[in-house]
Formats: C-alpha cells, sequence, structure tokens
C-alpha cells in the first residue's frame, strides 16, 4: 500500500467506529488529520456484499458501469505510513477488503491521489440490504462528515433497509433517572445527550432520597443507570426500592443498565427483586473492562433496532451475567440479546459469559422490567441503539 491519504465512505465516517479501528490497530485517534470530503469518479456506492457473520447488506464500492451511476462520496483523512498500514491490515483483515490507489476529486475541485478499500461483492448478490442500525450510523457519521445532502439522499432513496423504521420520540413522554450515591454526573450526562440528541422527551433526575414521596405514576419510564448497584439501593432507602417496586407492579416500566440491572434482581436483599434472575458466579461478578460483542436474537431485535444475529461490541464494565430463578410476582421472562466474548478474573468460572444474557425484560405485576449488562449509552457510535430501545420501551402497550 502506497501513500497516507485514506479515503473513508462507509461506516468508518462515523466517529465512533473509526476511532475502534484505531483502538484495534493501536493507532491513536487523535493522529488522524483530516483532509476534505471528495468524491471518487471513477467509482459508485453500493450494497453487493454481506457481513461476514450475518445476512445483512456492508457498504462496498465498484468501478462505474456508466456516467449515470452517482460517484461515491467519502472523507478523505491524512494518516502516518506506519499508523497507516496498521489501519490497512485491520481493514484487510476485519472487513475481507483489499487496498486500492484512487483518483480524487476533493469538494473544492482539487484532484489527489488515495488509498481506499473494496472487497469482491457476493456471489449471487445484486443488492444485500443493510440493517437500519447499520445504514442509521453510516448517514450519521456521513452528517457529522458534511457529505453532500443531496448525496446522503440519494443513498437513503435507494437504500430499502432490512429492519429499520426512523423514529422520532414523543415529547409528551416522561421519564425519570436515579441521580445520588452511587451515580456520577459524567453517567448521567450520557443519558442527558441521548435524551436530547433523539428527541425521547423529558428526562427528569430525580435524587435517590425523594423516591419514596414522589408520585412515580406521573412517569413513563424509571431508570436506574450505571454506577454501584448497593451504594444505589442505600441512596433510595427501603421508602425508594418499595416506591420502585410498587410503581412496576402497579404498571409501570423500570429500565436497569449495568449496575441498574444488578439491582432489579433478587441477588441480594437490600435490591428490588423485580426480575426473576441472580447472577452467575456472583463472587467473581466483577469481570473488568472490555467491548465483548453481543448478538441479538429474534425477540431483542425490533426493540433496539437491529438486525436477527447481528453482532455489536459494547463497552463493558463488570456488568452482571444474569441466571434465571423464579420469584414471585414475576413471569414472562425473555432473553433479549446474549453475549459472544468471555470476560472474567483469573479465579472466575470458566464459561459463564459466552452464550449467556446480555440483555433481558420480564413482566413484574402489572408492569415490565427490562435489564441491559454493558454500556450501549456510553458506546460511541453505538449510542442510537440505546435510543431506539428506549423508543421501544416508551411505545410499549402493556395491556394492548
Amino acid at each position: 500500500m502506497a501513500g497516507q491519504f485514506l479515503f473513508v465512505y462507509d461506516l468508518l465516517l462515523n466517529s465512533g467506529a473509526l476511532s475502534h479501528l484505531c483502538a484495534l490497530s493501536d493507532v491513536a485517534f487523535s493522529s488522524l488529520g483530516k483532509v476534505c470530503n471528495a468524491h471518487l469518479p471513477d467509482y459508485a456506492f453500493c450494497w453487493n456484499r454481506k457481513a461476514a457473520d450475518s445476512e445483512y447488506g456492508v457498504a462496498n464500492i465498484a468501478g462505474k458501469r456508466n456516467a449515470r451511476q452517482h460517484d461515491v462520496w467519502g472523507t478523505v483523512f491524512s494518516v502516518g505510513e506506519d499508523d497507516f498500514q496498521k489501519l490497512g491490515k485491520n481493514i484487510i483483515t476485519g472487513s475481507s477488503c483489499r487496498m486500492i490507489e484512487a483518483a480524487a476529486i476533493s469538494d473544492s475541485g482539487s484532484r489527489l491521489n488515495v488509498s481506499t478499500y473494496i472487497a469482491e461483492p457476493c456471489a449471487d448478490v445484486v443488492w444485500a440490504f443493510p440493517t437500519g442500525s447499520y445504514f442509521g450510523a453510516l448517514l450519521e457519521g456521513g452528517r457529522a462528515q458534511g457529505l453532500p445532502d443531496d448525496y446522503l439522499q440519494y443513498l437513503e432513496r435507494v437504500t430499502p433497509v432490512s429492519d429499520f423504521v426512523p423514529f422520532k420520540g414523543d415529547s409528551r413522554k416522561k421519564t425519570v433517572i436515579y441521580s445520588g450515591t452511587g451515580v456520577t454526573g459524567r453517567t448521567l450526562k450520557y443519558w442527558q445527550n441521548i435524551f436530547s440528541e433523539h428527541d425521547l422527551g423529558a428526562l427528569d433526575i430525580l435524587d435517590g432520597s425523594k423516591y419514596a414521596d414522589t408520585e412515580l405514576t406521573s412517569y413513563d419510564l424509571a431508570i436506574l443507570p450505571g454506577g454501584d448497584s448497593r451504594e444505589m439501593c442505600a441512596g433510595l432507602g427501603t421508602g425508594g426500592v418499595r416506591a420502585l417496586r410498587e410503581y412496576v407492579a402497579g404498571g409501570g416500566k423500570l429500565l436497569g443498565v449495568c449496575a441498574g440491572a444488578y439491582a432489579v434482581s433478587h441477588q441480594l436483599p437490600q435490591y428490588l427483586a423485580i426480575s426473576p434472575v441472580v447472577i452467575v458466579d456472583y463472587p467473581h461478578a466483577h469481570r473488568g473492562t472490555g467491548t465483548p460483542r453481543v448478538v441479538f436474537n429474534e425477540a431483542g431485535h425490533s426493540l433496539f433496532g437491529v438486525g436477527v444475529g447481528e453482532r455489536h461490541p459494547f463497552f463493558y464494565y463488570n456488568g452482571p451475567v444474569p441466571l434465571e430463578k423464579q420469584l414471585e410476582n414475576c413471569y414472562d421472562y425473555q432473553v433479549l440479546a446474549t453475549y459472544c466474548d468471555e470476560l472474567r478474573q483469573p479465579e472466575g468460572e470458566p464459561d459463564t459469559m459466552v452464550g449467556w444474557p446480555a440483555a433481558w425484560r420480564n413482566r413484574y405485576g402489572r408492569g415490565e422490567v427490562f435489564a441491559v449488562s454493558p454500556h450501549i449509552e456510553q458506546t460511541a457510535g453505538k449510542e442510537h441503539i440505546m435510543a431506539h430501545f428506549i423508543n421501544s420501551i416508551l411505545k410499549r402497550d402493556l395491556f394492548g
């Protein structure tokens, strides 16, 4: 591979995906310098190949067959030679592509030579539909990079996604999220950003000490975020824990994420005990930090807006791995997604993560409980998946 100008046109337009590639390649994301946006006059964008681990389409380019085809647009980054080699190696191995050199025309009209990547089309595939999650992240990246509006509109016109209906949140909905002991302001900021950027309605931040005296039935959803589950329950106090339990039993919906997912279990007596699970290998439940992949099943894909069998790496920080165990007033337990990779302490029990739940739901009384083990909301480039999930929860009619 020659040259140090890298032209990206697919999911790598999204800064979250590009930073993830840099991390895999041991390249500092900050070392990449954006040169310009540009188009390749000899190549067109297409969906003629499938992901290696699913039936869904991923972006590709192909030589233009005629002048009527739209040039592919993308962003050009300046990359140091050593870093260029590292990135190129992971692009080739991770997506079965080969690197090519191509002529590009910048958005200011100047010409430059770039390196980019292309894959052989899948046999007997003319058009492989992408998932809405993938295509949404690609469009989000294209807009953030400032690609021409007419090009992005063209992609939207010619790309029928396989499983995704774009959503707009309902501004009339109200959600309450726990704050106080056990949760940091940085954690809450992630949630505030998701609600504001995706029009998910009002998000009230309520100190744990006030739950016992708050009319929770005025809320469409309650969230227990990441942090420390035991401190969170201590912050709620017995009155707050009882109030949340009664809120769900009476028909409310509650989402627990990471520490919040611990808190809905009945592993410890101070927990809410509104989900029929305990924690696998609890003495070694703190498995560490990483980005294990998660795969969504038939029950979970529509709730999260991703494809069945599609795998996503999410930020993980000691999240729970649950084991179903019957609990009074709990029913309709359902796994939504499972882990594809293992993290554990050296002394922890082996084979207690791969194939085990990463997200689940159940009914409690007249209400519904949702739990997510990894931090989707804190994973760069994946925040829209959590936004889609919250929107799905807010729209659910438990009695319809």
